[in-house]
């Protein structure tokens, strides 16, 4: 943990909402792991 600690936006140059086309792509990505990557 980075001292001092304040809050986690602090430490993100970008903290925008994410999606729920975004949240659902990678949710389905992660549901369905290709061979590559569970290597």
């Amino acid at each position: 943990t980075p001292q001092p600690f304040r809050a986690v936006g602090v430490w993100y140059e970008d903290f925008t909402q994410t999606t729920d086309a975004e949240v659902h792509a990678l949710l389905n990505a992660a549901s369905h792991p290709t061979t590559e990557a569970a290597n």
